[in-house]
């Protein structure tokens, strides 16, 4: 490996790699790999400095080019805005590559035994001949889309791609190729309300680059698959696929048999369309089996009906080749009529397994969703303070694709916990496409329902229990929520926790402030140790305390000259705590301690103080916010030497029309007169903002700027006049 001058080996490079066509980096130095080149370690393409011998780099080389094959272990990097290229003229064979912020360009073929993670805009991967990788994952990473959609010369097992047919909140696959300790937490992540955007989400790159410098695998060694886990084994209630008298007595056994609470007939049916074959069983109220009828019909063709005789003493089977007509149903011989019976035989067996699996997931459903569990979710504290407002889209929980909604009974309608799960699929108007679980108890039991259509205008109806796969997803989607929902409730009541703990310490600081204040005996100790804590918890003050307390909490801070941007939804609190504050801007009755807050600062800040107005935040918060801003930029030097050495800094706040505009009205509304100080000695040292303020207008073009400078110097009556002259020289010849 060798430091080599790009216009030397550019005749080298593909024509259309990035690195040949942009002039940027033709006085460049690229490393240079003559031949075959085979590394058993990693290559982090962050420090390509360590592969010179004397590791020593004139510069950052823009790549690496190898002129023959190239064998690695791992290759990654982890600066993506960024990094080291590569470029083989021939193949590239590595275990692992995890790489952004640069092209990979390989002439060749490109063969990875595990994982190719290409992250980030800034890079992109060109290969002209095969490629062969395990997993392929692109978080907004440049390469070839038609060719990967296509599996053009390539062997692919697993593709993840953002944006790209897959829906990046489901991490069952994901954790079907990557290893545990290299996938974040789920119930972290949901925590943290992070939201899920990429697939690089569910990824804990950190741990995964720190793998690859160790030669580590973060990929399985085989697929492991959760489909097989979650597959249960649904037990037949049936002893054999006999027509048989024994059979109807099992099937008069379950609860799934109901009748309509108007029919008075004796007859409970279980009835559902399975594509082209309908399928009924019909049981009396005493549930005898010899009474019991199991019916199969075919579109409008024909059906075949089973019932016992006890003439015969077995159960018969009778055909109706028009199922409109009343006096058509009759027995056939099976040696003259076999497919008949073949289609019935079919059908039995068939609907044997189906009301097998009906009957389980009923049960489930029953066994899983009871009331107490249902009543325990919609008591929990989180969900009826945060998300029982059943008709506002602000109240449903997103987490994943799932959406869950809850209406408590109180609303004058019935309990209901809704779960919605947002399909990988779109409509005809190009709208998501959702399924529905509303989850209600009738007479004691828990019944599904769903609807066929997005949104409050489409009618719910009852699941049937013959769609099995719908009750199955049901009751793993509330166990989900459950579960989830449980975890959101207890972070829920730690934050309520929290929020009483700094509600009594915003309260205290109030209480002690305000006796310090009545009684003029200042002692700074408490405030000193709870300031860091006082001073974030602050910020949230609007959502612990009133109104009134939120006032004398703003009028506390502003004493304190602790001015942060508080009070942004109730900006019109912090003007009036200022205002009233200002009352001992009064240096002879009051001053410090009362308020550590100086005219200068008052006046420049929000426009007005006790004795006059020279400006005014018309657009409330967002001005206050702005000034705010230059004050702490105004207000961060330690020393007249320090503003003098501030021009490159000072600058661009010196060129806003507006700030100078305030800073002119402000010293002009003082008659240029310092707070600060009542000795001479101290002069310079304090009231550096002002100082500040005079160096802007220097730097400042305009001609009011000139005129307001030129306004203070023929001020000779004021303290200290050549004191204050003699800095004002130093600023006018440092800044011009």
């Amino acid at each position: 490996m060798k430091s080599a001058p790009l216009k030397e080996i550019k005749h080298l490079l593909p024509q259309d790699s990035h690195y040949y066509k942009d002039e940027y980096y033709l006085d460049k130095e690229v490393l240079l790999h003559e031949g075959d080149w085979i590394i058993a370690e990693s290559l982090d393409l962050d420090q390509p400095e360590l592969l010179l011998a004397d590791g020593d780099c004139p510069e950052f080389p823009p790549f690496i080019l190898v002129t023959g094959n190239m064998v690695a272990q791992n290759i990654f990097n982890d600066e993506t805005d960024g990094s080291t290229g590569l470029i083989v003229l021939g193949n590239l064979t590595a275990e692992n590559i995890v790489v952004g912020g640069k092209e990979l360009y390989i002439k060749g073929n490109l063969i990875v035994n595990g994982l190719f993670w290409g992250d980030y805009n800034h890079g992109e991967l060109i290969v002209e001949g095969k490629i062969a990788i395990k997993v392929f994952l692109n978080t907004d990473y440049h390469c070839d889309y038609d060719r990967f959609t296509n599996r053009q010369n390539m062997e692919v097992n697993h593709i993840f791609w953002d944006d790209v047919d897959d829906d990046i909140t489901d991490d069952s696959e994901i954790r079907t190729w990557f290893k545990p300790e290299y996938l974040e937490n789920e119930d972290e992540l949901l925590l943290s309300g992070d939201e899920i955007w990429s697939w690089q989400s569910w990824l804990k790159k950190e741990e995964i680059l720190e793998a690859l410098k160790e030669a580590k695998n973060i990929l399985n060694d085989e697929p492991i698959s959760s489909e097989d886990a979650n597959n249960e084994v649904i037990p037949s209630l049936f002893p054999n696929n006999l027509i048989s008298l024994e059979n109807l007595k099992i099937f008069t056994q379950s609860t799934l048999p109901t009748k309509n609470k108007d029919d008075d007939s004796q007859w409970n049916h279980y009835k559902y369309w399975d594509g082209d074959v309908y399928r009924k069983i019909s049981i009396t109220d005493d549930k005898d089996p010899e009474q019991t009828q199991v019916l199969f019909q075919y579109n409008e063709e024909f059906y075949l009906l089973a019932a016992y005789y006890e003439d015969d003493k077995e159960v018969q089977i009778t055909y109706n080749g028009d199922i409109f007509g009343s006096n058509s149903t009759y027995f056939f011989d099976f040696d003259e009529y076999p497919e008949r019976y073949i289609f019935f035989q079919k059908e039995w067996k068939t609907f044997q397994q189906q009301f097998s699996e009906a009957v389980y997931w009923q049960k489930k459903f029953y066994e899983t969703i009871t009331q107490k569990r249902f009543d325990d979710l919609l008591a929990l504290p989180y969900v009826r303070a945060e998300l029982s407002d059943y008709d506002d889209d602000d109240s449903i929980y997103h987490w994943k694709n799932m959406g869950w909604q809850f209406r408590q009974e109180d609303s004058g309608k019935d309990a209901r916990i809704t779960i919605t799960k947002e399909l990988n699929e779109r409509d005809e108007n190009d709208e998501s496409i959702f399924e529905f679980y509303h989850i209600e108890f009738e007479n004691g039991k828990p019944v599904l329902m769903t609807q066929h259509g997005n949104g409050v205008e489409f009618d719910l109806y009852y699941v049937h229990y013959s769609k099995t796969e719908k009750y199955k997803k049901a009751i793993a989607y509330f166990e989900e929520m459950e579960q989830k929902i449980g975890l959101l409730n207890q972070q829920y009541l730690k934050r309520l926790e929290q929020n009483a703990n700094e509600k009594e310490l915003l309260l205290a600081f109030i209480e002690m402030e305000d006796m310090q204040l009545q009684s003029g005996m200042f002692d700074e100790k408490w405030y000193a140790e709870h300031w860091e804590t006082l001073k974030n918890t602050a910020y949230r003050a609007d959502d612990l305390v009133n109104k009134d307390d939120l006032e004398t909490l703003y009028f506390h801070l502003i004493r304190k000259d602790a001015l942060l941007p508080y009070g942004m939804e109730h900006y019109e609190l912090l003007e009036k705590a200022y205002k009233k504050q200002t009352l001992y801007f009064d240096t002879k009755k009051y001053g410090y301690p009362y308020t550590l807050m100086s005219r200068l600062e008052g006046l420049f800040i929000f426009g007005f103080d006790d004795k006059i107005t020279v400006a005014k935040n018309n657009r409330g918060h967002n001005d206050f916010r702005r000034l705010l801003t230059s004050w702490h930029r105004m207000n961060a030097y330690t020393s007249i030497k320090g503003i003098l050495e501030a021009k490159g800094s000072l600058t661009p706040y010196a060129s806003e029309e507006y700030t100078i505009t305030r800073i002119i009205k402000t010293l002009e509304g003082l008659g240029f007169v310092h707070d600060y100080p009542k000795y001479e000695a101290d002069y310079q040292y304090t009231n550096l903002p002002f100082w500040v303020m005079m160096a802007m207008l220097i730097l400042n073009s305009s001609e009011q700027a000139k005129d307001s400078i030129e306004n203070y110097k023929s001020l000779n009556n004021l303290p200290f006049y050549e004191k204050q002259m003699e800095i004002l020289n130093r600023l006018e010849t440092a800044f011009k």
